[in-house]
């Protein structure tokens, strides 16, 4: 695609008994911290990643110089640790800030989501609506694409998926001081620092707003993860107790309709479309793709 479209959908995947608390507008917030833990214990691609916070990382040869400079700038917030050949520099402060993340679908991320069936049919839309500036799809699917479902360590009858027309529960986190983004994929099979690389500057053109936001949370590994197309939401201002200790935001006026497989329906408008693992013919929104300029 010659353009880009803006956020069409976030994608939410959860165990079923939290979705009814969750589709009433109750959000729990987790953390880096403990998405590193799991990775640790299921070294599983959809639900942790060991590198989590890491900002930087170095060769053992070629590590003084660089743990010089972040002692000198994060003094006892500076976390070293080893890992093979290299040294991983993290922030303690980065592990505990409360954090959600969503699945997100834009014209990067569009054609991964669909499940195959959906995808010749989308492809052309955009096919026949490509000098438009604005296309709108009366029977969008909502479904979202198996391989993403199979990634969580749980099995399939217990886990399921939100679908979100982000554009209020977007307006709710920017009101509420949540500062959110898509996070960036990097390299990590080597040496990085996206302080020293300018990698930040995605996020923030000033370096110390990216240090006083603790922005290296917004960084994962492209080998990995970038399928994923991750849109991540924090509370830097605040700090959990534990890494194990999460925090629910509670958000009014959201509007919510649970899909039965059995009874497909029209879902535009509502901002949560409870129950999309699967779709199903006429389980649909009516969506407007708006170009980016």
């Amino acid at each position: 695609m010659s353009k880009n479209f803006n956020l069409i959908f976030l994608y939410k995947i959860m165990e079923c008994k939290f979705i009814d608390g969750f589709s009433k507008g109750n959000l729990y917030f987790s953390c880096c911290g403990n998405w590193i833990d799991i990775a640790k214990k299921t070294g599983g691609k959809g639900q942790g990643d060991l590198y989590e916070g890491v900002f930087a990382k170095y060769l053992k040869k070629n590590s003084r110089k660089p743990i010089q400079k972040y002692k000198k700038l994060f003094g006892n917030d500076l976390r070293i640790e080893s890992d093979g050949e290299y040294r991983l520099l993290r922030r303690k402060s980065s592990l505990d800030i409360p954090a959600i993340c969503f699945y997100s679908l834009d014209s990067d991320s569009l054609m991964e989501y669909f499940p195959d069936k959906d995808k010749e049919w989308i492809e052309r839309i955009l096919e026949e609506n490509s000098g438009q500036e604005e296309i709108t799809v009366e029977k969008f699917p909502l479904g979202i694409s198996d391989k993403y479902l199979s990634e969580f360590n749980l099995k399939s009858e217990e886990i399921d998926a939100v679908t979100i027309q982000p554009r209020n529960l977007l307006m709710m986190f920017r009101e509420n001081g949540i500062y959110y983004n898509k996070v960036a994929y990097i390299d990590k099979s080597s040496e990085f620092d996206i302080y020293n690389d300018g990698l930040f500057k995605r996020f923030f053109s000033d370096i110390n707003e990216a240090i006083e936001k603790n922005i290296e949370i917004f960084f994962k590994d492209k080998n990995d993860y970038s399928h994923q197309c991750e849109l991540r939401a924090t509370i830097y201002t605040e700090h959990l107790k534990s890494i194990k200790r999460g925090i629910t935001k509670h958000f009014d006026g959201l509007s919510y309709i649970n899909v039965n497989e059995n009874n497909p329906v029209n879902a535009t408008g509502k901002d949560f479309i409870c129950y999309t693992k699967s779709t199903h013919d006429g389980m649909y929104s009516s969506v407007v793709l708006k170009y980016k300029e």
